[in-house]
């Protein structure tokens, strides 16, 4: 089979690794570290190309580097081994490859993954040096330099790094600072995911806009085929809003019920995200349909001011968005959000993320999933940011696209991260978000990130984290990867100025939503689990038509035996066998099939098991008391 073509697309950064065959080791000695770092310095004199970033450990090399074309990095990487893999057989009297194959490597989506790569690099060696010592004499790796303890030629400084203080020594406080966080479980998992399938580590808006210009997939895929098992939506909808419910009463939150249909307000119309004929038509009967729970929070809490007073609420339903385009055509959606007014403080934040954090836990879902935070300032630092990207975009209103244009007025700072790649020399030079924010801001956010990781609740600062309306400090996303363009599983943070407009006084609010949606398919992606079957423990089916009655009487008899648990009677009129094989095949625990005139009335079948046990209807009673509660 001929070998897939290398992934390479121009001015994007690489995370390459290289791996000892058999997981044997390539660096023995520190004359070996020393003749590798000469090999690579060979390499990027003689092919040029940017390294922001390496890892020397003794079975694995890890390069983090910009190269200047195709065809320089293929022989950036020949050179290495033709020279390296000579030396060190020579040296250590041995014959035979010293790599596994060839290279991995994947590219790198700069705003969103640079620095998490980066981190990914340099926190093995930390581990390592911390670990054996190897390190502590030697730089094998760019872990010290990027601290600011030992400048090394050969690293050139990416801009996402240098966009961290304007000094070498702000740079490395601000580095040493976001180090100290720990990768999540999914996160490295991703990134060694795309190093394997050679393919694109970004987010998936990204990842889609590189797919539509080179016309080839650049996500990883998942290996091999889909898990079949069964499941009832309705069910599991229910079993997942059951578990909110839980949650949100330990945590003091009290259920308010919203409208689907609300009073239509002119004014609100013009700063409603979900414009368009549909609700138009609505509006002209005076009501809108229910587009979000924030919204509809406030408008309760308008008619009853008392809960201004330190008040949470928590919401479930549907909100209805129409399509720009195609106004039309409106999409239901489901979520399940909360709103807390009246706090000040960071607590309040720090309160919201750990209960979605136990929430996440409480689904099994906690090595799926990543939380990603930004720090925005106050309401009037981040609206002097604002301004200052109007003001340095202005004069350049002609090289701007139609999309850039209609950002400039209201979110400029989606300029930075998501422009066309002919603005990067313009929007290198632009305002950063870091500049604007006050001491008191900055200490603010160092408290909420301390708490985090005092509570081991493992984040991402991302820096390109912007809200689309007028959020204040604190804005953070959950996000699961392997569910692609659905990978927003819960979105909030504070938004005291957009509450304050809305009811027209000074209010302090902080809420979330979780998209249930996207919640639920990764949920059931997770294949066949105890969370699915919790609510039905037994179904009693009749052999015949003429067993009707008697399994109704077993049915009464259990559940009089068992009040906690579900029994389930089956009224189909089915062949019994058929109904037995769905309701194992649904992952039911227990199934009793019944015939009166046999001398062991009932056959007892177990989760999978395809070979029932014949008992009498007392010995049945003993056997499922030894696994089910009685009270």
């Amino acid at each position: 089979m001929a070998r897939k073509e290398r992934l390479f697309i121009a001015g994007l950064p690489q995370l390459i690794a290289l791996k000892g065959h058999n997981q044997q080791a390539v660096f023995e000695t520190p004359a070996d570290y020393h003749y590798f770092l000469q090999c690579l310095d060979n390499a990027l004199q003689r092919y040029g190309g940017a390294l922001h970033g390496y890892s020397l450990q003794p079975s694995q090399v890890l390069l983090l580097l910009t190269p200047k074309n195709k065809e320089g990095l293929g022989r950036f990487m020949q050179h290495i081994g033709r020279c390296y893999v000579p030396y060190f057989n020579q040296a250590h009297q041995r014959s035979g490859a010293l790599w596994e194959g060839r290279y991995h490597s994947c590219h790198i989506e700069p705003g969103s993954y640079f620095l998490l790569c980066l981190q990914y690099v340099d926190i093995q060696a930390q581990q390592l040096s911390a670990s054996s010592g190897s390190f502590r004499d030697h730089s094998w790796c760019s872990y010290q330099h990027h601290l600011g303890h030992d400048f090394q030629p050969r690293i050139d400084e990416h801009t996402q790094y240098r966009q961290l203080g304007e000094t070498p020594a702000m740079r490395a406080s601000a580095y040493s600072h976001f180090i100290t966080t720990p990768l999540s479980n999914s996160v490295i998992e991703r990134i060694e995911s795309c190093l394997q399938q050679n393919c694109v580590l970004g987010t998936p808006q990204f990842c889609q806009s590189v797919e539509h210009q080179i016309h080839r997939h650049v996500r990883p895929r998942h290996s091999g085929r889909p898990r079949k098992h069964f499941h009832n939506p309705l069910q599991n909808w229910v079993w997942l809003e059951e578990q909110a419910r839980l949650l949100f009463d330990r945590y003091g939150y009290q259920e308010i019920r919203l409208p689907l249909l609300e009073a239509h307000d002119p004014l609100e119309m013009v700063t409603d995200f979900t414009q368009g004929s549909v609700q138009a038509a609505i509006a002209s009967h005076n009501a809108v349909l229910r587009h979000e729970g924030t919204l509809s929070c406030l408008r309760a809490v308008s008619q009853h001011q008392e809960l201004l007073q330190q008040g949470k609420l928590w919401y479930q339903g549907p909100v209805f968005h129409d399509h720009g385009q195609e106004p039309s055509q409106v999409t239901q959606l489901h979520q399940i959000g909360a709103e807390a007014f009246g706090c000040e403080g960071v607590e309040i934040v720090l309160e919201q993320l750990l209960l979605q954090h136990h929430f996440f836990a409480q689904l099994n879902l906690s090595e799926q999933v990543n939380l990603r935070i930004n720090h925005l300032g106050s309401a009037d630092e981040f609206a002097q940011f604002r301004q200052a990207l109007r003001d340095y975009f202005e004069p350049f209103r002609l090289v701007l696209d139609a999309q850039s244009l209609s950002w400039l007025e209201q979110t400029p700072e989606r300029i930075l991260h998501q422009h066309p790649s002919l603005l990067n020399a313009l929007v290198a030079e632009a305002p950063r978000l870091h500049y604007f924010l006050s001491r008191a801001s900055k200490q603010r956010f160092a408290k909420l990130t301390q708490v985090l990781r005092e509570m081991d609740v493992i984040f991402e600062i991302q820096l390109e984290l912007f809200p689309e309306r007028d959020y204040s400090h604190t804005i953070f996303e959950w996000h699961c990867d392997r569910l692609g363009e659905d990978s927003l599983l819960c979105r909030g943070g504070r938004y005291d100025l957009y509450a304050s407009e809305h009811l027209e006084q000074n209010t302090f609010a902080c809420g979330f939503a979780f998209q249930l949606e996207s919640l639920m398919k990764l949920i059931e992606q997770q294949g066949e689990s105890d969370w699915a079957k919790e609510s039905q423990n037994m179904v009693v089916i009749p052999r015949t038509q003429f067993d009707q009655a008697y399994a109704m009487q077993v049915t009464r008899q259990l559940r009089q035996t068992f009040p906690n648990s579900c029994v389930i009677h089956d009224c189909s009129h089915h062949l019994a066998e058929k109904s037995k094989q769905q309701a194992l095949k649904r992952g039911m625990p227990f199934v009793l099939v019944v015939d009166e005139h046999a001398s062991m009335p009932i056959s007892l079948y177990q989760h999978h098991q395809n070979e029932g046990t014949e008992l009498n209807l007392h010995d049945t009673i003993q056997t499922l008391m030894r696994q089910l509660p009685l009270q």
